[in-house]
């Protein structure tokens, strides 16, 4: 029993399984990288707006209080519910990225920082090699390019 699961370590190390996820807040798309090729994989949405407006939803004029930590009547409920909506989307992430051992993150603005530093943070990954890199919007192939370079340029040193 005990070198079965040696064995299953030792295959799971040797293939050293690598993924990139070019994110935003909207969606984050998985790319594979295996075998010299890079390929989409999977698109998740994401549930995040950036501005959401709910139906019969109070102003967000400032209220004059005592409470300095409440700036409007619905600014700590809103802020919740955002948060709430980020660690659900990670959450989803993490448990499709979890088989991967070197990882990816890219894209443009905050998201792949905080999911970067979210991951960092789970126990699952803390033997996992987690990369960020900074990149704009770009096209389905330059997406794969960019997937390609990165991988290539770590195997070859």
């Amino acid at each position: 029993m005990r070198g079965d699961r040696f064995v299953h370590r030792f295959i799971k190390k040797q293939t050293n399984m690598k993924t990139a996820v070019f994110i935003d807040s909207a969606k984050a798309r998985l790319i594979s990288w295996k075998d010299g090729k890079a390929e989409f994989t999977e698109t998740l949405e994401s549930d995040l707006e950036s501005h959401p407006r709910y139906r019969g939803e109070g102003s967000n004029q400032a209220r004059f209080g005592t409470d300095p930590y409440h700036g409007s009547n619905n600014e700590y409920g809103k802020n919740m519910q955002e948060q709430q909506d980020k660690k659900s989307y990670y959450n989803l992430l993490r448990d499709k990225l979890l088989p991967y051992d070197d990882i990816l993150l890219f894209g443009g603005g905050q998201t792949k920082k905080e999911l970067h530093n979210y991951l960092q943070n789970q126990s699952a990954f803390r033997n996992k090699n987690l990369y960020v890199e900074n990149s704009d919007h770009i096209t389905d192939n330059q997406l794969l390019e960019m997937v390609r370079y990165f991988f290539a340029e770590r195997e070859k040193g």
